[in-house]
This record gives structure tokens, C-alpha cells and sequence, in this order.
């Protein structure tokens, strides 16, 4: 009897075994359903926002067309009220005398136009036709309240941003703002981003970095109108709280970041890495990336030394990355650093297992050595040797890692057209793609004494320290 017992609970837990088995097939299948359905619709909703967005492209570019026609052809009557809220924005698809012609006929659009100028302040700034359009501005009847605080002769030449600046208060940043909103200037217009922006350097001149950036940090609509939004997935802000909508103007961004760059160079103080990692994850991007995108360019003509610091910090983190990581020769890297002043950009390229290791190895290091890392190329090919890129004005010196390999030199426009390119594209095997005897202009042997032969070299290339 007990033995026909167990033999029942053993058939019994082997029951249950098998149940439990067919159980968990059964919520893998229905796990792998709904993953599957999940994805069909995730892909139909892109599908429809792709084809909703074309639509309105399409619509948009219709309503453009058919608001241009109307104008040009004089037929003023024929346009709806919201088409001639859209001729008034027309600033450049319309020529200055038709969009006098739209206002004559449509005296209602009138604000709208005033608006839009102060709007697109910043693509204006260069607009072959700006004076023309400035002078119907000022021919325009306006209770917009800024345009009592200044002269409107005055407010629409390219000093208006800082004669309505000078009238702004200047306690707080955020008197600043409501001093804005009450003058009917929306922080998301160019010209109003380009005010605070002015007054943001002026308060860092006159109370230091510390409190305006607490101020910053307070003010995340603000920070969003006069810092670069944040591009890269995952990036960091110069702060905790990030700013989430997008607003303002290039040219606002780049006054600030010259101002911060400035301040803290002629302080000699070391820029914080989370200023450092805003900035590279930001929409200026890498300066050391070509191309050098508007905001950098911007930065580097307001605050040319500033900048030269802050590349220079930048460049001397490649120098560290590669000398000391991947081919540790302290020799070849003091070498190079004599000429940090002079290098305008770096490219390493490492072999697949030494990039694996030294991002492990470089996994909770500072923001601009992740940032070098992000940089680095691979070869496509297998090779143990690494190399190193440092770009001149003129030419290019490709370094390698081991020892027995010449540094080669190019002329810059030669590189730049037959090497980078298969760079960017990963086609590049091993350090021999690097070694081209047809186009490089020189050599430089690392043997005894090679100091002052690779000095003449480069002086003789144009390239001094």
C-alpha cells in the first residue's frame, strides 16, 4: 500500500513537472506575441508620423506657394486670414516692397509682421535685404511695449539687442525675464535670447560665474535660451535640472560660452568637467570634429583665447589618451606637446582589441578623455598597432605606436582628400593604409638625436611651436 502510494505522488510531481513545463512554453509564446505585436504597432504609429509629417510638409509648402502667388499677382482680397498671417511672416521668400504691398492692403497683419522680424532676428542678421525690411518695421504701427523703451530707428539696426539690454534691470536673472514678458518679448524669439544673453555677461563680469550660473540652474527656460541644447543620447547638462525645450538662437549660445570660456581663462581657472561634458554633448558638438559647426566658429571670434584654451585642454587629452595608453612613449608625447599651441586637431585609430581595453579601462574617466574616446576610429582590419593623427594648418603627422615605424608627413589638402575620407568610413585595414609613399612629403625617424631633425622637418612645413 505504501508502496503504491509513492508510486502515485512520484506519477503526481511528475505531472505537475510537465505542467509547469507546458506553462512556461505557453507565457514564452504569449511574451513573444505581445513583443511581436508591440513592435507591428510601435512600426505602424512611425509609419503614420512619417506619412502625417510628409503630409504637412506638403501642405505647408502648398499653403507657401499659393500665399507667394496671391501676393505677387496683387490679389490681396483673395487671401484667407490665416494665409495673410502667413504672407507677413514671409520675410525673404517675399521681397521688401511686395511684403510693403501685403501690409498696405492687409493693415490686420501688420503686428504679425513686427513679430516675426524680432523673431527671426538672427537669420536676418545677414539678409542682403535687412535694412529693407528694418525700415518697414519702423514704418509700422506697433503697441508691442519694447518698442516704446527704445527708438524704433534704433531698436531694428543690429545694436538694438544691447540698447534694449542697457534699459533692462539687472538684480536677477529672473527681474530680467519678467522685465522681458512684460515688454511683450517671448524668450523663444532670437532677438529677446540675444538681450538675456548680453545681460548674462554682464553679470558675470560684474558678480562672478558662481551666482549667475546658481541663477542658471534656478532658471531652466533661461538656461535653454542662452546654453546649447543637449544632442548627444544620454548627454550631461552643465547642471542638474536640463533645460527640455529648445529656444532662442546660436549666436545667444555662443556669446555666453565665450563669456564663460573668457572668465575662466583670464582667471586661470580649470573649466569643471561638467561644463566641459555639457558642452561636447551639446549642439556645438566636438570642436575637434570637422566640420566646425556655426557655434564654435561663433565662439572662437568673440573669444578667440578662450577658445585656444579650451581646444588646447582638449587636444592634450588625445595626446595623454594615446601616448599613455596605447603606445606609452613619454618621449614622442612631451614632443608633441611643444606643439599643442599650433595642432588644430587629433585622430586616433587603434586596433579592435586595444580600443576594447581601453574603454574598460577609461569607463569612469572625466568627460573630455570620454569624450576622446567617442572620437577614436578603428582599423576595419587586424593589427596590434595603433596610430595617431595630429593635424596643422598645413600639413598632417601620422604617429604609430610601435617601435620602427616612422611618423609620415602629408600635406593637409592631400590627406584631407585621400586619407580622412576613408577614415570617416572605416576602410581604412591597418597602419599600412596610413603609410602612403606616393603622397607624403617627408618622414621622421625616432632614432638617436631625432628631436632636432623632426623640429626642422616641421619647421620647414611651416609648423612651429
Amino acid at each position: 500500500m505504501t508502496a503504491d502510494l509513492g508510486s502515485m505522488m512520484q506519477r503526481l510531481r511528475e505531472r505537475l513537472r510537465e505542467s509547469d513545463a507546458q506553462l512556461e512554453a505557453v507565457h514564452a509564446a504569449v511574451v513573444r506575441r505581445r513583443d511581436l505585436v508591440s513592435a507591428l504597432v510601435d512600426e505602424q504609429h512611425r509609419r503614420v508620423d512619417a506619412a502625417s509629417e510628409q503630409h504637412t510638409l506638403a501642405s505647408l509648402e502648398e499653403l507657401r506657394e499659393r500665399v507667394v502667388h496671391l501676393v505677387q499677382s496683387g490679389r490681396f482680397d483673395e487671401l484667407s486670414s490665416r494665409e495673410a498671417r502667413a504672407g507677413a511672416r514671409m520675410i525673404g521668400p517675399l521681397h521688401p516692397h511686395e511684403m510693403a504691398a501685403l501690409l498696405r492692403a492687409r493693415r490686420e497683419v501688420a503686428s504679425v509682421f513686427v513679430e516675426e522680424f524680432f523673431r527671426s532676428w538672427e537669420a536676418l542678421s545677414e539678409h542682403p535685404m535687412r535694412s529693407s525690411f528694418a525700415e518697414l518695421v519702423v514704418a509700422q504701427p506697433s503697441s508691442l511695449p519694447f518698442m516704446k523703451v527704445v527708438a524704433k530707428g534704433q531698436l531694428v539696426t543690429l545694436a538694438g539687442p544691447s540698447l534694449l539690454a542697457s534699459q533692462a534691470p539687472r538684480k536677477t536673472l529672473a527681474d530680467c525675464v519678467r522685465w522681458l514678458d512684460d515688454s511683450g518679448l517671448p524668450l523663444r524669439w532670437s532677438f529677446s535670447s540675444l538681450v538675456v544673453a548680453l545681460l548674462v555677461g554682464w553679470m558675470i563680469r560684474e558678480r562672478g560665474i558662481e551666482p549667475v550660473w546658481q541663477e542658471l540652474e534656478e532658471a531652466p527656460d533661461v538656461a535653454a535660451a542662452v546654453l546649447p541644447p543637449l544632442e548627444r543620447e544620454g548627454g550631461r547638462w552643465f547642471f542638474p535640472t536640463p533645460p527640455v525645450r529648445r529656444s532662442g538662437c546660436t549666436t545667444a549660445r555662443a556669446m555666453v560660452v565665450a563669456m564663460l570660456l573668457r572668465t575662466l581663462e583670464e582667471s586661470k581657472r580649470e573649466l569643471p568637467d561638467a561644463f566641459v561634458s555639457g558642452l561636447l554633448d551639446s549642439e556645438f558638438g566636438d570642436p575637434r570634429v570637422p566640420p566646425e559647426s556655426l557655434g564654435w566658429r561663433r565662439v572662437k571670434e568673440l573669444a578667440p583665447q578662450g577658445y585656444g584654451k579650451f581646444l588646447e585642454n582638449l587636444i592634450r587629452e588625445d595626446l595623454t589618451l594615446f601616448f599613455a595608453h596605447a603606445m606609452n612613449e613619454n618621449a614622442r608625447r612631451d614632443f608633441w606637446l611643444l606643439y599643442l599651441k599650433a595642432i588644430r586637431r587629433t585622430v586616433c585609430v587603434l586596433g579592435g582589441a586595444t580600443f576594447t581595453s581601453l574603454k574598460q579601462q577609461l569607463a569612469g574617466a572625466k568627460g573630455e578623455v570620454r569624450a576622446a574616446l567617442r572620437r577614436v576610429r578603428k582599423f576595419s582590419g587586424s593589427t596590434s598597432v595603433s596610430a595617431f593623427c595630429l593635424c596643422f594648418d598645413h600639413v598632417v603627422v601620422v604617429e604609430f605606436s610601435d617601435t620602427g615605424n616612422a611618423a609620415y608627413i602629408y600635406r593637409r589638402a592631400d590627406f584631407d582628400a585621400n586619407i580622412e575620407p576613408r577614415l570617416a568610413r572605416g576602410q581604412i585595414r591597418n597602419e599600412k593604409d596610413l603609410k602612403s609613399k606616393t603622397l607624403r612629403i617627408d618622414k621622421i625617424h625616432h632614432s638617436g638625436g631625432w628631436e632636432y631633425k623632426a623640429h626642422v622637418a616641421l619647421h620647414q612645413c611651416g609648423v612651429f611651436r
